[in-house]
């Protein structure tokens, strides 16, 4: 009986045989994790167009569901650069950013992906991931940085740039306004970046983001700043939101499916890949499904709190682990963390420089640009290379959801070929 309790909620086996040894480690990885978590949930959240604040809800509830039904150990779930990137360039193109609408349709996208990723791991559809190739993933994530890292020039330079996820607009715009960049937005950009880069080879473990964000508040608000055209994040509501489900019509419904089924194979595809990463590392095993069912729920749990897509996160997780995570109740002291800070410290948060949240942002995905493993392609598998280089230039000019298909259309493509190749060497002539 408790077999499948266990094995429809992991969280009843770690519980039952959990080691005293192991809560040193779980404590200082979920303190540890929360410091980061906390800056970047806000400016996640402002990369998709939403509240600050929708970051802060989404890491809460949804770490505590995925830690109950999740089957990794050191995963850290919560809003992500992709997924913050995809909900702003499907959502912009149905709703207004800033709006009550598209306020709304962020959540209730969660909500829609969630659910479909908890019903593919009930069919068992977790085996999708092995078409989501090595090259078409580090392609995407590749092409997908840069379109994040640009996005952030707006707050970085202090000007006025249209919001979009196409590249060369972004690059023509900045030059335009060259004349009214802000010298001292640009200045404070500039050191938060310089900064988390020097902490990054001096201190890795060190809390990068949160020494940039506590330092570049203290400056706006000691010296008054935002009187001199500092741009900040501005007023954070304290207190939890009302778990409601989302009053999603059919009209709704129709609307967000596309976006949602895009956000829940990438969201899985990030989360997964991760996921078994650590699971290698420490020899045990992840299953596919129920972490769709698990990263579904989390999504799900999002969407009722008023918050927005989430997923497993790489600088997270490594962190989570760095710090000596062993079991999901890291994720849960995490959740309890960000949880207090949403009821006693959001008054502080009004003096966040915006260039900061891009500073962050920009820090975080250019990490993802593997360039040794471009050339490792190009050298030794051309194929790999070709289906990286489509991926790459697909999602640079048409955009995510485009450069996301051209990709899995090739591989596709290229395995079918590989396995007909295959049967035909095998047949006798």
């Amino acid at each position: 009986m408790y077999a499948i309790f266990e094995k429809i909620i992991p969280a009843i086996g770690w519980i039952r045989s959990y080691e005293r040894a192991h809560l040193r480690g779980d404590i200082t990885a979920g303190i540890t994790t929360a410091v980061m978590i906390i800056p970047q949930g806000i400016a996640y959240a402002m990369l998709a167009g939403l509240p600050p604040i929708m970051g802060l809800y989404a890491a809460i509830i949804p770490l505590l569901v995925y830690a109950i039904f999740g089957t990794s150990r050191q995963l850290a779930v919560g809003p992500a650069a992709m997924d913050s990137l995809l909900v702003f360039a499907t959502l912009s193109a149905i709703a207004k950013v800033g709006t009550d609408q598209y306020v709304f349709f962020a959540i209730a996208l969660a909500f829609i992906a969630g659910s479909m990723q908890v019903l593919m791991g009930i069919v068992r559809l977790g085996f999708i991931v092995e078409f989501l190739s090595k090259p078409v993933i580090s392609g995407f994530t590749a092409a997908a940085a840069l379109v994040i890292g640009f996005s952030q020039l707006k707050d970085l330079l202090g000007i006025e740039i249209e919001r979009t996820h196409h590249i060369h607009i972004i690059i023509v715009e900045a030059l335009q306004n060259f004349t009214s960049i802000s010298i001292l937005t640009l200045a404070f950009g500039l050191a938060g970046i310089g900064i988390m880069h020097v902490l990054k080879k001096k201190k890795p473990n060190f809390p990068r983001a949160l020494a940039i964000v506590v330092l570049g508040a203290l400056a706006t608000y000691f010296f008054d700043l935002s009187n001199f055209g500092l741009a900040v994040v501005g007023s954070v509501p304290a207190g939890f939101p009302a778990i409601t489900i989302p009053n999603i019509d059919l009209e709704v419904f129709q609307t967000l499916l596309p976006s949602a089924a895009v956000v829940a194979l990438i969201g899985f595809m990030e989360a997964i890949s991760i996921a078994k990463g650590f699971a290698s590392k420490y020899e045990y095993e992840v299953d596919p499904n129920q972490e769709l069912i698990a990263i579904g729920l989390a999504n799900v749990a999002a969407g009722m709190v008023q918050g927005f897509t989430v997923t497993g996160g790489f600088s997270r997780s490594a962190v989570n682990d760095s710090a000596g995570a062993k079991t999901p109740l890291s994720s849960m002291i995490t959740a309890g963390i960000v949880a207090l800070a949403l009821m006693f410290f959001t008054p502080l948060f009004q003096f966040l420089p915006r260039t900061i949240m891009a500073a962050i942002i920009i820090s975080a995905v250019f990490g993802l640009i593997d360039i040794p493993l471009v050339r490792h392609f190009w050298k030794t598998e051309k194929t790999n290379f070709v289906l990286y280089f489509i991926t790459f230039v697909a999602t640079l000019a048409f955009g995510i959801v485009a450069g996301l298909s051209a990709g899995l259309g090739a591989s596709v493509c290229v395995r079918f070929a590989f396995k007909k190749k295959k049967s035909n060497e095998a047949s006798p002539d």
